[in-house]
């Protein structure tokens, strides 16, 4: 019913004598009426002051986007009217006494009021909404993410979402997305946590696969240099135990040793021979090295300095030979998809080269987040 559609049913029932409650004569709301809102300062928990500020003006800026919900307070005219009337806030107000003497002062019906805190490697911004005629907080909102840059890019934005919807009855424009294909928008889908799924913290992965190997050793044999390669292919494994230094970017050890079985000899003289079932060739290396993730999302590459050695038992002739150690190169590229929150499986393809060994294999990984969860 519109404003004079209600004006006609009260003249109608006066003029008829028909009794009328106060509740009659109360007009429906104005649709478009906005809430005029101020959002103050965010108190830092283990956080820079000036990136916190920085948060708070984004967050100022998400809200004002919500245009058909709220009338947000620039920075500087909220400053202009405290210094008017020489009101002193230095830094956040986070009392309520504090948040609604100010929402009187800059004449608003809410305040937005928070903070944003780091625990560990988990960054939250968490703001409430405070009715400035009650003291009453309404609305509470949070986002925990990874990193200090996501509450800048995408926590405010998320928060400002639920405030808005809290505020309208609306749903949020994800879950209103989500209705509208046909998901529950209660329940949140499992590719929205996928999508948005980080290593950070310590990681450990564990890959077996096949893998082709060659190890070389050149000597002098009565004054002729002669170079010997043993090389075949078999089954390897990897352990990577690894720490993120910021999300998706980790540092790590690395260990891995292949089997090759039968192996051949190629002897520059005389010749090529293949050596017995029972003859075996083992490649093993151990180093430092740096991953990074890439887009599009969970492809990976890693670059390791590693030390490389082999052993070759003959038993032909009943001889075990033992390589000197000799650093290399390892390159590795991946890709991972989440089973779980924790754990993932992928598929990877590494070269590892040193003056002794050269090693190129495929295979299958299995990644766990040992201290983080999602």
């Amino acid at each position: 019913m519109n404003r004079h559609a209600a004006l006609s049913v009260v003249l109608v029932a006066l003029i008829a004598g028909i009794p009328i409650s106060a509740a009659a004569f109360t007009l429906p709301q104005d649709p478009q009426e906005l809430m005029a809102i101020a959002v103050l300062e965010l108190e830092a928990n283990n956080v820079e002051v000036g990136e916190v500020r920085a948060i708070a003006e984004r967050l100022r800026v998400k809200l004002t986007e919500k245009r058909d919900t709220f009338e947000v307070v620039e920075r500087n005219r909220m400053e202009s009217i405290l210094d008017e009337v020489g009101f002193q806030m230095s830094g956040a107000c986070n009392t309520n006494e504090c948040v609604v003497q100010v929402g009187q002062i800059l004449g608003v019906q809410k305040m937005v009021a928070g903070s944003v805190s780091k625990v560990g490697n988990l960054y939250t911004l968490q703001v409430r909404i405070v009715d400035v005629a009650t003291g009453r907080i309404e609305e509470v909102a949070y986002e925990d993410v990874a990193g200090i840059e996501q509450v800048l890019t995408d926590a405010t934005g998320d928060v400002a979402d639920k405030l808005a919807a809290a505020v309208s009855g609306q749903p949020e424009p994800a879950r209103q997305e989500q209705a509208e294909r046909g998901v529950d928008p209660i329940v949140p889908s499992d590719t929205n946590w996928r999508q948005n799924a980080h290593h950070d913290g310590w990681v450990m992965r564990f890959g077996s696969g096949p893998r082709g190997g060659t190890g070389s050793r050149t000597a002098l044999v009565t004054g002729t240099e002669v170079t010997t390669d043993i090389s075949g292919s078999g089954l390897g494994w990897e352990l990577m135990i690894g720490r993120a230094i910021r999300p998706d970017f980790l540092w790590f050890f690395i260990a891995s040793r292949t089997e090759i079985y039968g192996p051949d000899i190629t002897v520059s003289n005389p010749g090529t021979t293949t050596t017995s079932k029972d003859s075996r060739l083992g490649i093993e290396y151990a180093g430092l090295g740096i991953t990074i993730y890439l887009e599009p999302k969970n492809w990976w590459g890693s670059l390791a300095v590693v030390s490389t050695t082999y052993d070759f038992l003959n038993d032909e002739i009943g001889t075990e030979t033992t390589s000197d150690s000799a650093a290399g190169v390892y390159l590795a590229l991946g890709k991972d998809w989440w089973l779980w929150k924790r754990f993932n499986f992928g598929l990877t393809a590494r070269l590892v080269y040193s003056e002794n060994v050269s090693l190129l294999g495929l295979g299958v990984s299995f990644t766990l987040d040992v201290t983080r969860s999602r």
